[in-house]
């Protein structure tokens, strides 16, 4: 059962969900280096009074060549009850999460996967994944968050359309030793299609992120004393912004490119942490970690805002890139027992 809410200004909606689900796997051997598993999923949802299905089948077929390589290929389709709904403002981000409902219908998708795994030896593996994901029913509110202030309203506003998603992955891990990690690097593309966005043609999703290179490394100096050390480097998330300004009665009145076509600068972090075990064992463990997040205090933009500046003869317009969080040390204090 979940629970949400929104808060525009002053006034609240409140609404709750219920999703039962009832799910059935499968897994045999062709022969033996050939192994399926598929399986089925039953979805009941319900939402103020509304009752509705899902199903969600699922198949994978996984090829164990003697030796030390694995090829998996995935085929799926899945259902989304609670659906993120994004929006494209330039200003601070107001992404939101809806229920489905009569007038907003079930997110789906439909996903295909290959995968070749390769151990190199007992400890370090590479692991290279192509995806191609198409989804139905995608949700972005084109207003500005604070134009509504019911929940009913929301349904109206908000455009249906759909999306597609592919990519690959290349992850190389280390498991084992006093050294040990992974490093990751994504190329993905994300596009939408709306018949009220655009004229129907194909733009940018949000989140659509060109490039993410991420790193996580670890160094026992002892069993008790660990140092770890994750970067992170990324394509920015995309927005849409007004190419042009101009003043009707002093007026200022906007007007935009294509939705989505502008993109935040790559964002790059360094974060760097301490772990001091005092007691580990199985009935006792107490760890303090020091942490330090965006060690290098680079400026990562959350988003850009719209400045108007005015002397005695011009007025000045400038775009400004605003940052919440730079560097940031803390200390934790972990104990189970």
């Amino acid at each position: 059962m979940s629970n949400f809410g929104f808060i525009p200004k002053t006034k609240y909606a409140d609404t709750n969900s219920n999703l039962f689900s009832i799910f059935q796997d499968f897994n045999f051997f062709i022969v033996d280096n050939i192994h399926i598993k598929s399986g089925v999923r039953f979805n009941y949802f319900n939402h103020s009074n509304i009752n509705k299905y899902s199903f969600e089948p699922k198949l994978g077929i996984y090829f164990n060549e003697k030796g030390s390589t694995n090829y998996y290929i995935t085929l799926a389709q899945k259902t989304q009850h609670l659906s993120l709904v994004t929006t494209s403002s330039i200003g601070i981000p107001t992404d939101f999460w809806i229920a489905s409902t009569n007038n907003i219908p079930f997110q789906k998708s439909k996903e295909v996967s290959f995968s070749i795994n390769h151990h190199f030896n007992k400890n370090v593996i590479l692991n290279f994944d192509f995806f191609y994901n198409e989804m139905k029913n995608v949700l972005i509110y084109p207003l500005a968050l604070s134009q509504f202030n019911e929940a009913s309203s929301i349904e109206k506003d908000i455009f249906i359309g759909n999306g597609k998603a592919y990519g690959l992955e290349l992850l190389l891990k280390k498991e084992n030793g006093k050294f040990k990690g992974w490093m990751s690097y994504t190329w993905s593309k994300s596009l939408r299609n709306f018949p009220d966005i655009d004229g129907g043609s194909s733009f940018y999703a949000k989140y659509d992120r060109r490039h993410n290179l991420s790193t996580t490394l670890t160094y026992s100096f002892t069993p008790k004393i660990i140092v770890g050390l994750t970067q992170i480097v990324s394509s920015g998330n995309r927005f849409t912004s007004s190419d042009q300004i101009y003043f009707i009665n002093n007026v200022p009145v906007k007007e935009y490119n294509q939705y989505n076509k502008a993109q935040l600068p790559f964002y790059n972090r360094t974060d760097l942490s301490f772990n001091f075990w005092i007691i580990k064992n199985v009935q006792k463990e107490s760890k303090i970690t020091f942490s330090i997040y965006n060690l290098f205090n680079v400026k990562n933009p959350v988003y850009q805002s719209i400045n108007f500046e005015k002397n005695e003869e011009q007025l000045s317009i400038t775009k400004t890139d605003k940052v919440f969080y730079k560097i940031i040390p803390s200390i934790n204090w972990y104990f189970k027992f």
